[in-house]
């Protein structure tokens, strides 16, 4: 008799049963969108089944969700700008990701907001618009968390890396902050998930050793993004 497979629950943030995502009758693509807080546009539409038949969020769903919950929230999120101008632009955003992503795949320790705060800082020093070349492989690593174009394959679903909870995205979606932190959470719980075969148990601060490409903690972009993280959490104490 073969064995049950693992249910997956649908998140109570969505609005479509799992296996669907939301398309809105207004859809309007990357280079008209204009900025997360739009209530309304999203909200008229319909639930599209999705071709592999896996749970999947769409861009419009991503806007649908964070507009329709996020500023419902109790923040949990420093208000420290780490020294940058647009440091706390960001914080709605990262709070709603970081709970969205940790509903769905419960790691044993959850992932701080606060965690992908200090990343945001050392990735992209909180510029939405960045962009840098990752290498011929990745190809370039665009917005807030850097996410890369081999990224944005693979979280659309590949064999050995992302099976589930995937994303559907476009490499211009990446400079839309909304869509930006959604994408790199989730592919820094990814992250978490390699660490976690390599290290054989790992914390999330080796995490971060990987989702940057380094092989030492002792790396500079890594020691800084310990510095900033460990300067909010002190402040918290």
């Amino acid at each position: 008799m073969a064995k049950n497979k693992p249910k997956t629950n649908k998140h109570p943030w969505r609005k479509c049963p799992l296996g669907h995502h939301w398309r809105s009758s207004s859809h309007v693509d990357a280079h008209t969108r204009r900025s997360f807080n739009v209530k309304e546009r999203y909200r008229k539409g319909t639930c599209v089944k999705n071709r592999s038949g896996k749970d999947t969020l769409y861009d419009d769903e991503i806007h649908l969700i964070s507009n329709s919950f996020f500023s419902k929230m109790k923040s949990k999120i420093s208000e420290n700008k780490l020294g940058y101008k647009r440091g706390n632009e960001f914080n709605q955003l990262i709070d709603g990701w970081v709970k969205y992503w940790n509903d769905i795949l419960k790691p044993k320790v959850p992932l701080d907001p606060d965690f992908v705060k200090a990343l945001i800082a050392t990735e992209s020093s909180f510029n939405p618009k960045a962009k840098n070349y990752a290498g011929k492989r990745s190809g370039y690593a665009r917005g807030l968390m850097q996410v890369t174009e081999l990224t944005v394959k693979y979280l659309a679903g590949h064999r050995k890396e992302l099976r589930n909870h995937l994303l559907h995205i476009e490499q211009d979606d990446l400079f839309d902050p909304n869509i930006n932190i959604s994408a790199g959470v989730r592919w820094l719980f990814r992250k978490k998930q390699i660490a976690d075969a390599k290290f054989k148990g790992a914390s999330w601060l080796e995490t971060v050793m990987l989702y940057k490409g380094r092989r030492s903690m002792n790396h500079k972009e890594v020691k800084e993004f310990i510095r900033l993280y460990e300067r909010i959490k002190n402040e918290k104490l």
